[in-house]
């Protein structure tokens, strides 16, 4: 977008037409404006190498200011998730936000394209490897912590169930046995 010779700078939006925006003469450190329907000259400013959408001081390649509602917004088609892709220098294929097109949309992370990472549903409840969450928390794979706090009931599946990695207690603590009811499933402590 940078332009500093004495070229016209020009640049180009497609949405359901295609819109041309042309500005006269070279895009100097001082930015050129472009005025809204209010005649207010913050609606798009492009100086040398930033772009401002509701600020004629852009601090990046590209600033969009605004107040109230998000100031950006990127809707998909009906056909097509908005999306917004996050490619790093080199990179061959690119980190995705997504926001999928159902009656019920979902918030995605995907990497590479359609292969989502992370699933957080309207309902509030979020996916890691799994795009249909039936918990507050739903993992599809192996959960790795220092260490884990829960308050209310515990329920274990599964046919094989471990607990490995347990120290040996100091000497002069007792120790208690614990057993698991057949029946319910439930833990007791034996004394």
């Amino acid at each position: 977008m940078a332009n500093t010779n004495a070229e016209t700078a020009s640049m180009a939006a497609t949405a359901v037409g295609s819109v041309d925006l042309t500005l006269p003469g070279p895009v100097a450190p001082q930015a050129q404006y472009v005025q809204d329907q209010l005649g207010n000259a913050t609606a798009l400013s492009v100086g040398a190498l930033n772009v401002g959408v509701g600020t004629n001081s852009p601090i990046s390649t590209l600033t969009v200011k605004g107040g109230g509602s998000p100031p950006l917004v990127v809707q998909g088609s009906s056909q097509n998730y908005a999306m917004i892709g996050l490619l790093g220098d080199g990179a061959q294929q690119q980190w995705q936000l997504q926001a999928t097109n159902f009656a019920s949309p979902n918030f995605r992370i995907a990497y590479p394209q359609n292969s989502p990472w992370l699933v957080i549903q309207p309902s509030g409840q979020v996916g890691i490897g799994t795009e249909s969450p039936q918990a507050k928390l739903d993992v599809n794979g192996t959960i790795r912590a220092t260490g884990l706090s829960i308050n209310g009931p515990l329920s274990l599946q599964g046919n094989n169930l471990m607990i490995t990695g347990l120290t040996a207690p100091p000497s002069g603590v007792g120790t208690v046995d614990l057993v698991v009811d057949p029946n319910t499933g439930r833990i007791y402590r034996q004394n």
